[in-house]
């Protein structure tokens, strides 16, 4: 009995492992891919070789015409590129992406076709850039960026792709430089801006956008520079 259900499941393996074909032969028809003067969608694994230098640059697996199960890319020197999976024709799960110096530029899940959940971009030496927190596809969450040196230059959340909720900047130096609150793309609410020093620079309130009421502005030492009121026309920055 243990036999009998074994033999099956190999020879379906073996079965769907030889039928290859260069994606260069694969014609598409509406969603789906066929073999060149084949009416059944093809079932197997695509794949393509670079012309420049014979290497594997693709192999991916379709399935009655989508793409279905482990994809895979290549640069033409061989290093890896990409690789993730496709549900029915989407991508999903978790996917990742390589630079041509072989470090990670950037990871994390997509559902049905959508970036999903925590996504950790790099720059080319493999430092932590951006982390940026999506929900079908568009931000929603805790945006985090960083300089080269390691420093977290922003934090922003975000909900349905825009600004909303509080935001904190600093310099390269790890010195706070604004902090303020967004709400629906907009800066709304008590803004406060530091010169590198550490000494505010300026400190009033934004609504919709625009600065409302009377505005402090500092000289670098500390002293305050001037006052605007806002309320009547003072302010045109």
């Amino acid at each position: 009995m243990r036999k009998y259900l074994i033999i099956p499941l190999i020879l379906f393996s073996f079965g769907f492992s030889q039928n290859k074909v260069n994606i260069k032969n694969l014609v598409q028809y509406g969603d789906k891919w066929f073999k060149e003067n084949d009416d059944k969608p093809f079932t197997g694994i695509v794949f393509d070789i670079s012309k420049e230098t014979g290497n594997k640059i693709l192999k991916s697996r379709y399935l009655k015409g989508i793409p279905h199960g482990k994809h895979s890319e290549w640069y033409e020197g061989g290093k890896k590129k990409l690789e993730g999976n496709w549900k029915n024709g989407k991508q999903d799960g978790l996917w990742t992406y390589w630079n041509k110096y072989e470090n990670v530029d950037s990871s994390g899940t997509y559902k049905n076709g959508n970036m999903n959940g925590l996504w950790t971009f790099l720059d080319k030496n493999g430092q932590k850039k951006e982390e940026i927190t999506y929900e079908d596809g568009e931000i929603n969450g805790l945006f985090t960026g960083w300089y080269e040196n390691g420093q977290k230059w922003g934090e922003q959340n975000y909900k349905n792709g825009e600004e909303n909720g509080f935001f904190t900047q600093w310099y390269e130096s790890g010195q706070k430089k604004r902090k303020g609150t967004y709400k629906m793309g907009k800066l709304d609410g008590l803004f406060t801006g530091w010169y590198e020093n550490g000494q505010k620079w300026g400190e009033g309130t934004m609504k919709y956008g625009n600065k409302v009421g009377k505005w402090t502005y500092y000289n670098e030492d500390g002293s305050v520079k001037e006052v605007k009121d806002c309320d009547k026309g003072e302010c045109d920055d």
